[in-house]
């Protein structure tokens, strides 16, 4: 498994000082702060600080240490690796697993098995997911290897530049088959998981599309615009078609049948446009065979 352990950037024209260059090649001012203490800031191969100058054609090269620490303690698990490079890990989750530990959920966690795929390919690394999933919810999830790559899809996710698609088995038939979903989200209570539709809730728009339908289901594409804890549950529970086997919002089942489908970013490093998509294990039919009871 390769891990980055070095940038380098080539200056095209001056600038005063080397932070002001690395801040224009978007490296955050924490990143720089943290190279500039270890001395890991390079310009033409030698060390280098924040106040120095840069001059066309000098190279400036940024060194990542190797972080040998694992945030999770490592668990056999298997682990769907859908893509990976030196700066990130994409991988497909499956339904009924936890993206990290917490309280009550320590252990058999996406983290926990990730950390033991990291630990035995030699590069302990700590657990760096971009986003989490609901352990519900399956699909894509990206994660991050060092913490440049972090930052700067979380920046992506800041700035709404990181998109997300999803698909879910929807209770009912859609009157309108696209729409936009525009509705504020806030916590039910202090205490509560479950969130509501309320005025003095955060913005959220959820965007949704009809792919198939039959009696009693739809099978839907949404796209997020916002990132609400349980958004896409709770506002098709707002509009009376909650996902099928949603114990919180809607109907139980033997599971929530919403998958994180599809991704679109920027690379953190490149800069390269990249769209990764993990294939979904539930349809349509499972409604028309009757295995779901609505």
């Amino acid at each position: 498994m390769a891990v980055r352990e070095s940038l380098t950037f080539v200056a095209k024209t001056s600038y005063k000082r080397l932070d002001f260059f690395l801040k224009q090649m978007g490296i955050s001012r924490r990143l720089i702060t943290t190279l500039k203490y270890i001395e890991c800031l390079r310009i033409n191969h030698q060390s280098a600080t924040t106040i120095q100058p840069v001059f066309p054609g000098d190279t400036v090269t940024l060194l990542f240490p190797r972080e040998a620490i694992l945030s999770c303690e490592p668990e056999v698990g298997e682990i769907n690796v859908v893509y990976e490079d030196e700066d990130i890990l994409a991988v497909n989750k499956p339904y009924g697993i936890a993206t990290h530990p917490a309280l009550g959920t320590k252990n058999g966690t996406l983290g926990n098995f990730v950390s033991h795929y990291y630990q035995a390919q030699g590069c302990p690394l700590p657990f760096r997911p971009v986003s989490r999933l609901d352990k519900e919810t399956s699909g894509i999830l990206l994660i991050a290897k060092h913490s440049l790559s972090h930052h700067s899809l979380s920046e992506q996710q800041k700035n709404g530049s990181f998109q997300k698609k999803y698909l879910a088995l929807a209770e009912g038939i859609f009157q309108k088959k696209t729409g936009d979903l525009i509705y504020p989200i806030a916590r039910e209570s202090e205490t509560s998981l479950r969130r509501v539709v309320r005025a003095d809730g955060k913005p959220a728009q959820t965007r949704y599309c009809v792919l198939e339908e039959n009696e009693q289901a739809s099978l839907l594409e949404l796209q997020l615009f916002s990132g609400r804890t349980h958004q896409i549950r709770v506002h098709l529970s707002h509009i009376g078609h909650p996902v099928v086997g949603d114990r919180i919002y809607g109907t139980p089942s033997d599971r929530l049948y919403l998958h994180s489908h599809t991704i679109r970013f920027f690379h953190p490093v490149t800069g390269q446009e990249m769209e990764l998509s993990a294939p979904c294990d539930f349809n349509l039919s499972q409604i028309e065979n009757e295995e779901l009871k609505l």
